[in-house]
């Protein structure tokens, strides 16, 4: 609050009405000033003000403070007996406000045209390239207010892998056998080998207990090369679409 000497027969009287404390919206109707006349210490009510469109005061919600200056001009026959005195158990100064809107701690949201020290003073900290998260437990890890959480990018594991296959890429399965007359000695070749001996084979009509008579496949005596190899590798961003501002939080 605070009077200004207009002239010699006029007073302005200036107050600052916040809305701190206040629970619910209230109607500003009516604004009453109260004096002490002589020397009764009885406060009167001395003058009244009303609205023929009053405004309507919010109340406090998430901190933020809603200032009204209003000013009141007093006419007397003389100013010289007049004075004002700040009563200053109920004045609330500005900066008294913006410690109860931002407090040390608060963390805000700005387009990038100001920075909060400039505006409501005190000393802010930018947080950069990071977004905002409720704290608690998110996906089994429990995330603690004033850390953070998360990570740039993200290089996928084996169980995070979608399920898909691969072409043939360089993989070559090769073999061969006798077609007749298989001799002793002869133990296959590549992917093919001897899996039972005892052969009736020759002209005579003889049984040979050493000469291959069943022929069996392998393909792992002759894998060669490797199925085809697809992607490159690289992490990952983890980087939804967002919009950006900045975002600050007061230290001090």
């Amino acid at each position: 609050m605070s009077n200004t000497l207009t002239n010699d027969e006029e007073i302005k009287v200036e107050c600052m009405i916040t809305n701190v404390g206040l629970a619910e919206p209230y109607k500003l109707t009516a604004i009453g000033l109260y004096a002490k006349l002589n020397d009764d210490e009885t406060d009167t009510l001395f003058a009244v003000t009303t609205a023929t469109d009053p405004d309507t005061i919010p109340a406090l919600n998430n901190g933020v403070v809603k200032l009204y200056t209003e000013k009141i001009f007093l006419a007397f026959d003389s100013t010289e007996d007049v004075s004002v005195k700040i009563d200053m158990d109920t004045y609330v100064t500005h900066s008294e406000c913006i410690e109860t809107a931002y407090p040390v701690g608060t963390v805000v949201q700005t387009d990038g045209s100001y920075r909060p020290a400039d505006k409501w003073g005190g000393v802010w900290e930018q947080i950069s390239g990071v977004y905002l998260m409720a704290s608690g437990v998110y996906n089994g890890t429990t995330c603690r207010v004033n850390n953070y959480a998360g990570e740039y990018a993200h290089r996928q594991t084996y169980d995070e892998m979608f399920p898909h296959g691969h072409t043939r890429g360089t993989m070559n399965i090769t073999g061969s056998f006798w077609g007749r007359d298989v001799q002793s000695g002869y133990n296959g070749d590549g992917a093919f080998y001897i899996k039972k001996r005892g052969n009736w084979n020759d002209e005579g009509g003889h049984y040979h207990d050493e000469y291959p008579s069943v022929m069996g496949f392998d393909a792992a005596r002759s894998w060669t090369g490797v199925s085809s190899t697809e992607g490159g590798g690289k992490p990952w961003p983890v980087m939804p679409r967002a919009y950006v501002v900045d975002v600050w939080r007061r230290t001090k």
